[in-house]
């Protein structure tokens, strides 16, 4: 959450000429709801499943085509996702310090399910201590401070 993940994504999907989809909106689209919305109707349990069952709908979609899909901060902590995303394609985790996080989300709280009526620093401290096992299983990890698509390219030598 923060990371940079849509901006990057984006960005490094133009310069190779691949398609963009960013996780999210594929979820908000096919629910007709927002995240926000969905988590405070249904709860995270239910929200994580309907991610996973969009994520895989999406995967099979672009079966052997060039795409980057940017998936939620908490994608790959759940149902085994990490692995599937392991499988299924290249993972990038893009690690950026809480404190530059806090920045970088200080103004949108009420638009984040997880943070809403939290301290900042406090959740974003806990919710990493909890999904770093699972970021810490992506193939290649980089830093998200002042990251460049030309960065990207120059450290995933998988991608031409």
């Amino acid at each position: 959450m923060g990371a940079g993940k849509t901006t990057l994504g984006k960005t490094l999907a133009n310069k190779l000429k691949y398609k963009f989809y960013d996780l999210d909106d594929e979820i908000e689209t096919a629910e007709k709801q927002s995240i926000a919305h969905f988590f405070h109707q249904y709860g995270e349990a239910e929200f994580r499943k309907v991610e996973r069952h969009h994520l895989e709908k999406l995967v099979e979609q672009l079966s052997k085509k060039n795409a980057i899909i940017a998936c939620g901060g908490g994608t790959p902590c759940h149902l085994n996702t990490i692995e599937y995303l392991n499988k299924n394609g290249i993972t990038i985790y893009l690690e950026v310090p809480i404190e530059e996080l806090v920045n970088r989300l200080s103004n949108k709280e009420k638009d984040r399910p997880l943070l809403i009526n939290s301290g900042l620093h406090s959740i974003l401290t806990t919710l990493f201590e909890n999904r770093y096992p699972f970021y810490n299983q992506a193939q290649f990890t980089l830093s998200g401070n002042n990251l460049t698509v030309k960065d990207i390219l120059s450290k995933i030598t998988i991608i031409k």
